[in-house]
């Protein structure tokens, strides 16, 4: 929650995810089997559970929740992945004028990389331990995606009073 601005987290102490009754079991259930028979039928899926404003989704961490939930689904580690790197960047490609080329390790695009010391195709959950990113062709290591962090706390702990 301390990476979250102050403004996210009082709009979700209202929001109607928070006072809804009932379970939402079965629409998961459903959302599964939709999600395995788009992603069968060769329907590009995109990853996007980090909008802030569905309270518990934090922008950035929440997409690994999001590949999580895709492998759960059925898909491969490798189909799970390729909705957060490759179809993106083949959707922003096709449909975003002058946009990066992005999602895939190749000359010519944006490197963009988070890098991991073990297979993340045997578990997607690893990436929540990166050894470093390439952001923009610029690399962070995991000091520095620590300090980032935690200047966002701090700004938004300064912003809270």
């Amino acid at each position: 929650m301390r990476f979250l601005d102050p403004i996210w987290r009082e709009r979700w102490r209202s929001a109607d995810y928070v006072r809804r009754q009932g379970s939402l079991d079965t629409r998961v259930v459903f959302l599964k089997k939709f999600m395995k028979v788009l992603s069968d039928s060769g329907g590009p899926l995109l990853a996007g559970t980090d909008s802030p404003t569905i309270p518990g989704l934090f922008p950035g961490s929440s997409i690994v929740d999001d590949l999580t939930l895709l492998v759960d689904a059925c898909l491969t580690p490798y189909q799970a992945l390729a909705t957060a790197t490759r179809t993106p960047g083949e959707f922003f490609s096709k449909f975003v004028r002058g946009s990066d080329r992005t999602g895939i390790i190749a000359t010519g695009h944006r490197a963009d990389l988070v890098v991991v010391r073990t297979n993340p195709l045997e578990d997607v959950r690893r990436l929540r331990k990166p050894s470093g990113v390439m952001f923009r062709g610029h690399w962070l290591s995991p000091v520095e995606l620590d300090e980032r962090l935690n200047a966002l706390a701090g700004a938004n702990e300064r912003q809270s009073r």
